[in-house]
């Protein structure tokens, strides 16, 4: 009798076990999740770094280049080897250009093109460069490193990103060659492979970091965030940081839920009315980290990893909700497009060009210049009036004709003159859409606007040997030898930022 009970336990016990097992393989190998949460954690991960390399473009040899070489035997017990050492070289030039280099992988990582290929390049980048001075990482940098190397076996171009626009396109194409790609079984385990290892990454970091504080006093009695928000080293808003720590309750209140949601906060993703309660509460402890501390990376790096836990369907009603909202704001812009060439059209008709409004002035003798305007005229909604300098009186311009043989010139009534790269990041900026506005605010980044000097420096040298150039193009040999900069160097309007906090 109880052999048969318990036979029959058995029985029932392992149906079940069988069950979610099946239930478990079903989920790692038949399908793709998170996949909008992954695709914004690659966004976000992206602008980080850029962000990163950006505030810091100033002092990146201090901090990371030949200016942090009596770090070298610190660096070395960190047990890094190749290719983990790709910042270590001794030339300034050289750090420069892989710094550079750096920047622009963290561009394709943010607009999603080749993924697979791009993630463990600027891993490698990422873990080359943080560990090149290790008094300045702090738990961000590890994070972001750790996160990183789960996301070289996941899928993060599903969504907003050029991958996905390319295979859309390859999907109306049935003739169009496809790649070699693994079984979709393999590739949805190791995503999904991928996702399990985030969320468990995270998992540690906020239950051990709540276990740690929970064996302090100062945490105890409800008073441990008052006294970093007075450190100096990481208010940026003094005033701030003083009228929310003289507020008691505020102080109690904030210091033991950030403990109780860090420690419980895997329990609470099981439910959804507690899971939206988690999620808000932790991504705005972060915010509040990031603004309150002066650490925003290292904020943005938590967040982003925060945002899988989000459902794949709350982020599709979202974006089915937003769509139609984009659709009007296209379709206006589309209207005042007609509108603007309607507008340069009579302008066309006029006298000639009015002194007292912007004009982008080129060499009129150069055939590759005057191809390269024609074919950016096309692709752009608004125009500036342009005149070859040869026809205009520069001396109303305030520029010599030196100045525009030399480089393209924006020149703009108020405004110093742009010339070269910068002119057009100005050309950028003045267009309707959104992703000629977000280009000509990168080409005006420090760092970026400098190697867009450099390029723009180069092409100018060469124009003769280009598509449309002409003898009339080639500049004089002494001229082309010059070492000087461009005339009007005005890259950017912002003023520079260091790495605040991060120490």
């Amino acid at each position: 009798m109880m052999g048969a009970r318990f036979q029959g336990f058995s029985d029932e016990t392992w149906l079940a076990v069988d069950g979610k097992r099946k239930a478990l393989e079903g989920w790692l190998f038949d399908a793709k999740h998170a996949t909008y949460g992954l695709s914004l954690l690659r966004i976000l991960y992206g602008l980080l770094v850029m962000g990163l390399l950006d505030v810091n473009f100033a002092d990146r040899q201090y901090i990371w280049g030949v200016g942090s070489r009596w770090l070298q035997p610190l660096v070395g017990e960190e047990g890094f080897t190749r290719p983990f050492t790709l910042f270590s070289e001794n030339s300034p030039w050289l750090f420069t250009a892989t710094y550079l280099l750096m920047g622009f992988i963290a561009l394709l990582f943010t607009l999603g093109w080749r993924t697979r290929l791009v993630t463990p390049v600027l891993l490698v980048l990422w873990v080359s460069l943080t560990q090149q001075n290790p008094l300045v990482s702090d738990a961000g940098d590890v994070v972001v490193r750790l996160v990183l190397f789960y996301l070289c076996f996941a899928d993060l171009s599903a969504h907003w990103s050029l991958d996905a626009r390319r295979r859309t396109r390859a999907a109306a194409q049935p003739d169009r060659a496809r790649r070699i790609a693994m079984p979709p079984g393999w590739e949805n385990l190791f995503h999904n492979a991928a996702v399990i290892a985030v969320a468990c990454q995270v998992f540690i970091i906020y239950v051990s970091s709540a276990m740690f504080k929970i064996q302090g006093s100062l945490w105890e009695n409800g008073t441990a965030i008052y006294y970093p928000m007075h450190m100096h080293s990481y208010d940026a808003f003094p005033m701030l940081n003083g009228m929310l720590s003289n507020h008691v309750s505020i102080v109690f209140v904030a210091t033991y839920a950030s403990v109780f949601l860090q420690l419980f906060f895997p329990f609470l993703l099981l439910t959804r009315p507690t899971r939206i309660l988690a999620l808000v509460g932790i991504m705005g402890m972060h915010v509040g980290i990031g603004i309150l501390l002066a650490l925003p990376f290292f904020s943005l790096s938590m967040i982003g990893a925060d945002v899988i836990f989000v459902r794949d369907q709350t982020y599709a009603r979202v974006e089915s909700k937003t769509k139609p909202l984009l659709r009007r704001v296209r379709a206006g812009r589309n209207r005042d497009k007609d509108a603007h060439r309607e507008r340069e059209f009579a302008k066309g008709q006029g006298d000639g060009p009015d002194p007292h409004e912007s004009m982008l002035i080129y060499d009129g003798d150069c055939g590759f210049c005057q191809r390269s305007l024609d074919a950016m005229k096309k692709r752009l909604a608004t125009w500036p009036r342009t005149a070859p300098y040869q026809s205009l009186n520069l001396d109303q311009h305030g520029v010599s004709s030196h100045d525009a043989a030399r480089a393209m010139l924006w020149v703009e009534p108020g405004m110093p003159p742009l010339a070269g790269a910068a002119a057009f990041a100005q050309l950028f900026r003045d267009q309707p859409q959104l992703r000629w506005r977000t280009l000509g605010r990168m080409m005006a980044l420090p760092g970026i606007s400098h190697f867009g000097a450099i390029v723009y420096r180069t092409v100018s040298r060469h124009r003769h040997r280009l598509l449309g150039g002409t003898s009339a193009c080639k500049r004089p040999l002494a001229e082309a030898r010059e070492a000087q900069p461009e005339p009007y160097v005005h890259q950017t309007r912002m003023p520079p930022t260091g790495r605040a906090g991060q120490s």
